[in-house]
């Protein structure tokens, strides 16, 4: 099963480059995650890191990318993950909003795979979870460089006068169940 979400600029963010942000999640099995990031514009006025080797880097937030905030039920703790399209990716666990940051191990590095047109970027990313048979609470969000002027900043849900992803009324998506066994 696929979920599609519409992300949503922060209003007085806008871009001059990205129109339009999608993102489609399958979830294969309880350990797997797929998810598609489709941007459309004017992709050649987006600031885009080089492509590399597909490290652990943080601060990828300071330019172009992709996140995922995961938030178990019951809890107030939460996970975040950011993918650049070069293929660098970051992963932080939360004890509660913003505090008790730490790294967050993860069963492999995500694959990330980026292409790209005029008019349009996709950004592929294929991610190993720890086993999760409940739904969690999820957030997706993106970050748009365009290397002059203000970043814009993407959600499928905004609240508050900043833009700030980890609310957790920011969360309102919902990571579908894995397959039955």
């Amino acid at each position: 099963m696929t979920t599609h979400y519409a992300l949503w600029t922060h209003p007085g963010w806008y871009s001059r480059a990205a129109d339009a942000i999608g993102v489609e999640l399958a979830r294969p099995s309880a350990e797997r995650l797929l998810l598609t990031y489709r941007v459309a514009g004017r992709i050649d006025d987006i600031a885009l890191p080089p492509p590399g080797p597909p490290l652990r880097r943080d601060r990828l937030w300071e330019s172009t990318c992709f996140e995922l905030f995961l938030q178990p039920p019951g809890t107030g703790g939460y996970v975040e993950f950011n993918f650049a399209p070069s293929g660098e990716w970051a992963a932080y666990s939360f004890e509660a909003y913003r505090s008790g940051m730490a790294q967050s191990g993860v069963p492999a590095a995500p694959q990330i795979a980026c292409t790209r047109t005029a008019d349009a970027m996709t950004i592929e990313v294929a991610l190993s979870l720890w086993p999760m048979r409940e739904p969690c609470r999820l957030g997706l969000a993106a970050i748009i460089d365009e290397g002059v002027g203000p970043k814009s900043y993407w959600a499928i849900s905004h609240a508050g006068a900043e833009p700030d992803f980890h609310r957790a009324d920011c969360f309102v998506g919902e990571l579908p169940p894995p397959p039955a066994p």
